[in-house]
């Protein structure tokens, strides 16, 4: 008798794997999705601009010293998205080519028009008309297999757009771009939604203790606060959320919870870790101080603009006798705050010229030691003439700038007195508020002559400098020039070259330093002194005039006359006019706010961008912490680790003593807390976000799918959790919780894998649904930029060509559809293989 046949082991994951096998579509838009991958990640690598014969050695020479060459080149290459062949607009797909020839082909390449093209080439060439060749079948024939013309040096396998782009290229290596967002997107709403939907689900029915919804509403206090600049709140709100923190932390140390507790500090020490970097480099570079400068006085100078609208608009009352209009005496109190923050502006004005000054001195000398190193550097690679010349105008740099350095400390020394005595004198005027008009004039007398005198200074200064450079460059390039004779001599002629080359940069630096000193800066000294003598006298009619309006003019723009009253008097009044007001406000907007928004820019971007002379990113971690993501990840593990900890230490109150155990008083359940912000986040419409977002940082399809991965996260949630709800009451969770398992990793290794399945289908979905979203942005112009050629985008491009290259449209539509019909089989199939009732139907 045969004993009965053992039954074949097998899992659920096995059987979901042979099911899913046995879907052929879903196999083929695998195979699909697979291919495209292949694509995707080749077109990574292999599309690009590729390198000349010289930007090869160039590239090759600066690898050779350990330089960085800041050039969008790829040496692996073989297509290149952005060339243009403006000869080649608008070529026809040579697929379309190859398909219709079996049925005539196109018009274009019938044999009527391949000859005519031919004669035609032969009469621009010249050929007499008695000798002009006509084709043979044969020959007409090969060239309706090249493609539609004669003269086709290159085959375009899916046509040329507007500009002779290959449509090719442009969908290779917006393939690498489409799907990466996808993905990524689809990474980040999974990640956050297993966390919150896990969390959520296993910790559904406890109660959010007291000190964690203080923690969460002060939080949210003081980020409303700071967002609307109700700065009173600000410290408040900080000391309650540390002390909720704080007494958590305690509670859970105290319950042994030490895996919530290292989560939620390694998260508190790297994210104190990155503000902390960030504001060294910020506070400490010259690029960082130049940049907190002129952000200080773009600050300054919006408030002088509310302060001095808010002013003219009082004063239009006064003047049309309008009921409600201010008295006389706050009219002047008002004109006495806004004559104190126009010198306080003033102020800051010349701080930051001075501090200008001062960093570019630092700048000098760390210029100055960097090419000492880069000398060093070459003569390790043999490079010894080159290297003799960099380190002897190093070392004349920095000599000259150490003879120089004591005269400067004292000059900035006494501009640093100046400057604090002027700041102590507008402190003293500040104090004295609803003074009269004479008095007014008087109390602000010595500020104006401190700013006008520093004024002085500070052209003096400027011209010393740039007599100092304009020396040194001199010297430079005549020492340069011998050097480079003496090598042409010895038959070096490419180090010769070189250094030709820099003389001659140097040469053009002292030429336009010449005309500096001999132009505006001496013009400014003689007017900043003018001025001075005219305040200090009290006399408007010895002030220099303004060559527009020929009007005196005071540094930046003090008008010491009534614009209601045109007459000129020798004991000016300080009460403005709204006209005058208008002007000033103008000046101010254009001057200041203006000029100091755009300084601010420049110089945060000139901190981001800073390289050292060898090419290479002088702060790359910083650039890299104040990218966009950088916050959205720290968000993200905040969230996490802050619920994480806020559990832990409401289970761990429980055996506390009697006093901790009170402060932990019930509150929201932990599934309120977590659907109820679910349903906020669902509310929020994610195109006008991202168009938000995208007017605060520069246009980046990177940013585009961050913003939409913390916006898509809410339908995983809601899955996670309600398979979760599900099993968390089976008998492995039971025996898990009976072995002493912890929560945390009952939650990730037992209850998520097996609720994971949800997800997965959710997940290639949403894989579609991110790259037709992408689309729709750069169809619409707001997701990629002009060098990110993304598959909308070409579609955009192509849109106003449907009628005359209508490929322009349906080829990267056709791309986008294929990609979408992949992963909506795909996940169609995961989602019968995953679901038991599903399977076999």
């Amino acid at each position: 008798m045969s004993e009965p046949a053992t039954p074949q082991r097998t899992s659920p994951t096995r059987d979901a794997l042979r099911i899913l096998l046995r879907n052929r579509p879903a196999v083929a838009a695998l195979v699909a999705i697979l291919l495209l991958s292949i694509a995707a990640l080749s077109g990574k690598f292999l599309t690009g601009k590729p390198p000349t014969p010289e930007e090869s050695k160039i590239i090759a020479e600066a690898e050779d010293l350990g330089d960085k060459v800041k050039m969008d080149r790829n040496a692996w290459s073989v297509i290149d998205p952005l060339q243009t062949e403006l000869k080649d607009k608008l070529e026809r797909p040579y697929v379309l080519s190859l398909l219709a020839a079996p049925f005539g082909g196109y018009e274009a390449d019938s044999a009527e028009s391949i000859q005519a093209a031919h004669l035609e080439a032969q009469r621009a060439e010249g050929v007499p008309k008695d000798k002009l060749r006509k084709l043979t079948d044969a020959e007409i024939a090969e060239r309706r297999r090249e493609g539609i013309g004669a003269d086709t040096k290159r085959t375009y396998w899916l046509g040329t757009d507007h500009l002779g782009r290959d449509v090719l290229a442009r969908l290779w290596a917006g393939s690498s771009i489409s799907l990466t967002v996808g993905l990524l997107v689809v990474g980040i709403s999974v990640l956050i939604g297993i966390s919150l939907g896990g969390i959520a689900g296993y910790f559904g029915r406890s109660r959010v203790g007291l000190p964690f919804l203080i923690m969460l509403m002060s939080g949210l206090v003081g980020v409303v606060s700071w967002a609307i600049d109700l700065y009173a709140l600000i410290l408040p709100s900080v000391v309650a959320c540390a002390i909720a923190v704080a007494l958590q932390i305690a509670v859970a140390l105290m319950g042994r919870r030490f895996a919530a507790v290292a989560w939620f500090g390694g998260f508190a020490l790297v994210t104190l870790g990155v503000f902390l970097y960030t504001g060294h480099i910020a506070s400490s570079t010259p690029e960082g101080r130049l940049l907190n400068q002129a952000s200080l006085i773009e600050s300054k100078a919006y408030d002088a603009l509310i302060l001095s609208r808010d002013f003219g608009a009082d004063v239009k009352l006064i003047e049309n006798g309008e009921a409600g209009a201010p008295s006389a005496e706050q009219r002047l109190t008002t004109q006495h705050a806004f004559e104190i923050a126009m010198l306080e502006l003033e102020l800051e004005h010349l701080k930051y010229r001075a501090l200008k000054f001062r960093l570019d001195r630092e700048t000098a000398q760390r210029l100055g030691d960097e090419e000492l190193e880069r000398a060093t550097m070459l003569e390790s690679k043999d490079r010894k003439d080159l290297a003799l010349a960099l380190r002897q105008g190093a070392e004349k740099r920095n000599a000259m700038l150490k003879d120089t350095q004591k005269g400067l400390d004292e000059k900035l020394a006494s501009i640093d007195k100046s400057l604090d005595e002027a700041a102590q004198k507008i402190s003293q005027a500040a104090e004295k508020g609803g003074v009269n008009e004479a008095e007014l004039l008087k109390v602000l007398q010595p500020a104006r002559e401190a700013v006008a005198g520093m004024g002085v200074s500070l052209a003096e200064l400027d011209k010393l400098d740039a007599e100092l450079q304009k020396a040194f460059e001199e010297k430079f390039a005549a020492d340069l020039n011998t050097q480079a004779k003496q090598l042409q001599d010895g038959g070096k002629a490419e180090e010769a070259k070189q250094l030709t080359e820099r003389a001659k940069a140097s040469e053009t630096q002292a030429k336009r330093l010449n005309a500096q000193i001999g132009g505006p800066r001496t013009g400014a000294i003689k007017e900043a002194q003018g001025i001075l003598a005219g305040i200090v006298e009290h006399d408007v009619n010895k002030l220099p005039l303004n060559s527009e309006t020929n009007e005196p003019r005071i540094i930046p723009w003090f008008n010491l006359r009534d614009a209601q009253n045109k007459a000129v008097k020798a004991a000016p009044s300080l009460l403005q006019g709204s006209n005058a007001l208008l002007e000033r406000r103008a000046a101010l907007r254009g001057e200041y706010h203006t000029k100091y928004a755009t300084l601010t820019k420049n110089n945060r971007d000139a901190l981001i961008k800073a390289e050292l002379l060898s090419g290479w990113e002088r702060y790359p971690l910083y650039a890299k912490l104040r990218h966009f993501m950088t916050p959205v990840l720290l968000s993200i593990i905040g969230i996490i680790t802050t619920l994480l900890l806020a559990v832990a230490a409401q289970r761990s109150a429980d055996s506390c003593p009697a006093p901790l155990r009170k402060l932990f008083l019930p509150t929201l359940s932990v599934d309120d807390l977590v659907m109820r912000f679910t349903e906020v986040m669902l509310t929020i419409p994610t195109l006008v976000l991202i168009i938000a977002i995208l007017a605060m940082f520069a246009k980046d399809v990177y940013i585009v799918m961050a913003v939409l991965g913390l916006t898509g996260w809410m339908g995983t949630t809601r899955f996670v959790r309600a398979e979760i709800l599900s099993l968390r009451e089976q008998d492995f969770v039971q025996a898990a919780r009976a072995l002493g398992v912890s929560d945390f990793r009952i939650v990730w290794r037992h209850l998520v894998p097996n609720a994971i399945s949800p997800v997965l289908v959710s997940a290639t979905l949403g894989v579609a649904s991110a790259i037709l979203l992408e689309s729709t942005l750069s169809f619409l112009g707001i997701g990629a930029t002009p060098d990110q050629p993304t598959w909308g985008s070409i579609l955009s491009e192509g849109r106003q060509y449907i009628n005359d290259a209508n490929w322009l449209t349906w080829i990267p539509g056709v791309a986008i559809l294929i990609t979408v019909l992949a992963f909506n089989l795909l996940g169609e199939g995961l989602r019968e293989a995953f679901n038991p009732k599903l399977r076999g139907r």
